[in-house]
């Protein structure tokens, strides 16, 4: 009959995400992570990891951190370029906006100028009948 050791493991969301994100994937691969959790155990207390490998350990997580930042600023400058077009537009409309009020403006002060001279003319040809 086989027996077991279980061991229980806390991951927080926050902190261990990118773990928890890996474990999720490592599952749905078929992969077992009993044996997994095993081999790494191993690995940890009975060999001997050399400092060179530590140190490669790192440069992959600093090289994923530095990914995941570009990433992110690639993001950031298409949302940026987005927003920086709708300005453009809006600037545009406003723009043209202004344009009308000035062309309506102009036009009222010609109708104006019209309705006044028409009403001076028919003044003038009243006066001019009497």
């Amino acid at each position: 009959m086989a027996r077991f050791y279980t061991l229980s493991v806390s991951l927080s969301i926050e902190k261990d995400y990118d773990i928890i994100e890996a474990l999720e994937k490592y599952k749905k691969k078929g992969g077992n992570i009993s044996e997994l959790v095993r081999e790494l155990l191993r690995q940890y207390f009975f060999l001997n990891v050399e400092v060179s490998d530590k140190t490669m350990v790192e440069l992959i997580k600093m090289r994923k951190e530095i990914d995941n930042a570009k990433d992110l600023i690639n993001e950031a400058m298409h949302i940026i370029s987005n927003v920086e077009s709708r300005v453009k537009d809006l600037e545009n409309k406003i723009s043209e906006i202004e344009d009308k009020k000035e062309e309506d403006k102009t036009e009222q002060s010609n109708n104006s100028i019209k309705i006044n001279s028409k009403a001076v003319d028919d003044w003038l040809k009243e006066f001019l009948r009497r």
